[in-house]
């Protein structure tokens, strides 16, 4: 399954609905900037960062892991 969850620029304003998915995620595939800001959520995850512009790369990455 894959789930879209909304980082947004800032962890503080991570709803609790993103806070759960990103719990149950095995890979976590986002802009490096918005994954920084969750990092230490997500420490035991696969991460893989992208730049901006890279939005249909981080689709396709996201279709090759399920």
């Amino acid at each position: 399954m894959i789930n879209i969850i909304e980082i947004g620029p800032s962890r503080d304003n991570i709803t609790i609905s993103a806070l759960n998915a990103l719990k149950d995620s095995d890979v976590v595939i986002g802009y490096k900037k918005y994954i920084l800001s969750v990092h230490a959520l997500i420490e035991d995850k696969e991460i893989i960062k992208k730049g901006m512009g890279d939005e249909i790369a981080r689709g396709e990455l996201a279709i090759k892991k399920v």
